[in-house]
């Protein structure tokens, strides 16, 4: 499914600099035609139990497959990992931040990890049979090595303003068919 963006609303912490100080690079994306797929869940600060580590984990993105791919992909694609402790993503992530970041890694292949193109992407876990998105794919370490971990600032840090600008929105149109094609 392939639809237009008619508004884009960045978030007002935007930092040039990428620091921790604001969430740094956030956007929401007004659709100008709704859309067939699910919203997702939008972990908040409450649910820190969402983030904890040894919790299977989706890594979901457009991005390459192995470092200095050439083509980048035009389907969805979803790998599989493990969400990491603070006190060992604060040994193993240079400038982790355990108050707004997590960090993934999937031992013991050591096969997945986030890569060039898949910034902006979620990180998903389940919970109670609905897919959360608890993290934001930033980037990772050692030209996006997998056996570095992938840094992703928490969904929490922007659950408010999210939940702000959707009660702030209008709700979409509903979606229309399109006129059945004439017969020639």
């Amino acid at each position: 499914e392939v639809l237009g963006v008619s508004r884009v609303i960045v978030d007002p912490s935007f930092r040039l600099s990428g620091s921790l100080e604001g969430w740094a690079d956030a956007a929401l994306l007004v659709l100008s035609t709704p859309t067939s797929a699910p919203s997702l869940k939008i972990a908040a600060r409450d649910e820190a139990q969402l983030w904890e580590g040894g919790r299977a984990a989706a890594i979901v993105g457009w991005g390459e497959t192995f470092y200095g791919e050439e083509t980048l992909t035009a389907m969805l694609r979803w790998a599989p990992t493990v969400v990491q402790t603070s006190s060992w993503c604060q040994r193993a992530a240079p400038g982790f931040h355990p108050a707004g970041q997590l960090c993934v890694i999937d031992p013991p292949s050591y096969s997945t990890g986030a890569c060039e193109g898949d910034s902006g992407g979620p990180l998903l876990v389940v919970s109670e049979k609905q897919l959360v998105e608890v993290g934001l794919t930033r980037g990772g370490y050692g030209e996006f090595s997998t056996r570095a971990p992938s840094v992703f600032p928490q969904t929490a840090l922007i659950a408010s303003w999210v939940q702000g600008w959707e009660a702030a929105l209008p709700p979409p149109a509903p979606a229309t068919e399109a006129p059945a094609p004439v017969p020639m």
